[in-house]
């Protein structure tokens, strides 16, 4: 599997990334008869320029997708052709909100978490303006592509679909499922992209959709399914892990513990494709709803939302089963109370593998870790029996 090193105690494996092909030459290529756009709207804020690219609005497929350049890796190159690139996503129905990080200063510039201001901002003023409601947003990494929208899910007459941008060259690579709303979540597609991976979104089953707990899990395995099934189409592996923070930690978690048991509703998408999960990232604070309450009052803290049911259906610590994925597992606003230690239980019960990290940074905590969450998904995703799926 190749050489190990240590970082912050934990074992970090070294390899050689995929080459990284500047998106501006891979949109060029998928596309050669694109020509630049020219934007709808411009906009400076502080020393960041922002530019608007959108098609005619009943055209538009609800994507808004982020082209973050001026900084360093993954980020794109200042001098990449923004315009050409724009053009060709704006034809499939792309609203493209482009902003030059290049007058930032290199502190901010090599900090994609700083970032995140910039989704924030733009994506309130324009997204819903160009997009419509209902919008979902996606930053694009250099070197990595956009499929089109994969449906994944039905339920009654609503249809689920995933967003998901892959590398656009070099060998196959595994997926990791990043659960979000609003843009919280998103920036998991720049964490995980730094080790090649694949990174497709769905929106929070719970917050946004309030699906019952049981729904929850289907709706992940089909979202494993969905994404094997189109695997060769897009440069990725059999191998699929998921990843939720704070409260879509939770979710992540529910999918997961559930993975082994749970089987596809009859007529299910993609049905005749592997549900399994791989591993899991649980970085949340909480993880048995039922005890949540008495564990935050004995750690000293107030009892904010609750975010899953009380019945033994709604928490991972009680579904969990023999077979589950391995979890890495951290308390994600470092409160201290017992809820990670019930989770730790319910594994070594199971014989479940885990990771655990110590939440000493409170808020700032992820931001600080990414290392470490990239470590577990590459000991857990990149193994030597790992193939594209039949």
């Amino acid at each position: 599997m190749g050489p190990c090193c240590y970082y912050s105690g934990v074992s970090v494996i070294t390899r050689k990334l995929p080459t990284v092909v500047w998106l501006a030459a891979l949109s060029a290529a998928a596309c050669p008869t694109a020509q630049a756009v020219e934007p709808v709207e411009t906009k400076t804020a502080g020393n960041v320029q922002i530019r608007v690219f959108a098609p005619p609005k009943e055209k538009a497929d609800g994507r808004v997708l982020m082209l973050l350049h001026g900084g360093n890796w993954p980020l794109h190159p200042k001098d990449f052709d923004v315009s050409k690139t724009a053009a060709t996503y704006v034809a499939r129905g792309c609203v493209v909100i482009a902003a030059d990080l290049s007058g930032l200063p290199e502190k901010a510039r090599s900090n994609y978490y700083y970032y995140e201001r910039f989704w924030r901002g733009p994506v309130n003023d324009y997204a819903e303006k160009y997009a419509g409601k209902g919008f979902r947003t996606l930053p694009v990494p250099a070197g990595f592509e956009v499929a089109d929208p994969i449906a994944f899910y039905k339920q009654g007459e609503q249809t689920y679909a995933l967003d998901l941008v892959y590398p656009a060259s070099g060998d196959p690579q595994p997926t990791i499922v990043s659960i979000w709303s609003g843009t919280f979540g998103l920036e998991a597609v720049f964490d995980m992209a730094v080790s090649g991976f694949a990174v497709a979104t769905v929106r929070d089953p719970r917050y946004e959709f309030k699906l019952a707990p049981q729904e929850i899990a289907r709706y992940g395995a089909a979202a494993a399914r969905a994404i094997r099934a189109n695997a060769r189409n897009h440069h990725l592996t059999d191998k699929i892990g998921i990843i939720g923070k704070s409260k879509h930690g939770f979710c992540a978690g529910l999918i997961g513990a559930y993975s082994p048991t749970i089987a596809p509703e009859p007529q299910a998408m993609h049905d005749t494709f592997s549900g399994r999960i791989d591993a899991v990232g649980m970085i949340t604070d909480s993880y048995d709803p039922a005890t949540r309450a008495e564990d935050y009052k004995a750690a000293g803290h107030a009892v904010d939302e609750n975010p899953g049911d009380h019945d033994d259906a709604g928490s991972p610590v009680r579904v969990l089963a023999k077979g589950a994925p391995p979890f890495l597992l951290a308390d994600a606003h470092g409160r201290n109370s017992k809820q990670v230690d019930r989770m730790v239980e319910a594994l070594t019960k199971h014989g479940v593998p885990y990771q655990q990290m110590w939440n000493k940074e409170g808020a700032n905590f992820v931001a600080k870790n990414t290392v470490n969450v990239r470590v577990f998904f590459e000991q857990n995703l990149r193994s030597s029996g790992t193939t594209q799926p039949k």
